[in-house]
């Protein structure tokens, strides 16, 4: 509904499924990106237990809006804003949403901060919050 309000679409109907294409289903319903999701929770959890936080039964608000966690576990939910960004870029660009395509871009994005962290003497800071990603990936 956002997207055809805002001119962006013709239509209120989802590209993928002919639902109605609100927020919330546009990030987390459509049957484009359930499948995203359960893979991203399903590797999360997999790869931040015993460091991170691990989702139970995440609930929509939870991803859509992050979590309220202490300073440590912001990389929660900077990996939520990230996944959140490629579901809205493939999904306007008419790609396919792919879990593993996201690992790319997030094994970049980390690239990225390792280089900026580097730049700025900061490696520290990287290794505190990053590391541990980076050898995941």
């Amino acid at each position: 509904m956002w997207l055809f309000k805002a001119k962006i679409k013709p239509s209120l109907q989802c590209n993928y499924c002919a639902e109605n294409d609100t927020i919330e289903h546009f990030l987390l319903h459509c049957t484009e990106t359930k499948l995203f999701w359960t893979r991203f929770i399903t590797w999360w959890n997999g790869v931040a237990e015993g460091n991170y936080y691990v989702f139970t039964n995440p609930e929509d608000k939870e991803l859509l809006f992050g979590l309220k966690l202490p300073p440590k576990h912001y990389v929660v939910n900077q990996i939520l804003v990230l996944a959140k960004k490629y579901i809205h870029d493939s999904k306007l660009t008419g790609n396919a949403v792919s879990f593993f395509s996201f690992l790319v871009l997030l094994k970049q994005h980390i690239l990225y901060e390792k280089e900026i962290s580097y730049r700025e003497n900061q490696i520290e800071l990287f290794d505190e919050h990053w590391q541990w990603m980076y050898e995941q990936l």
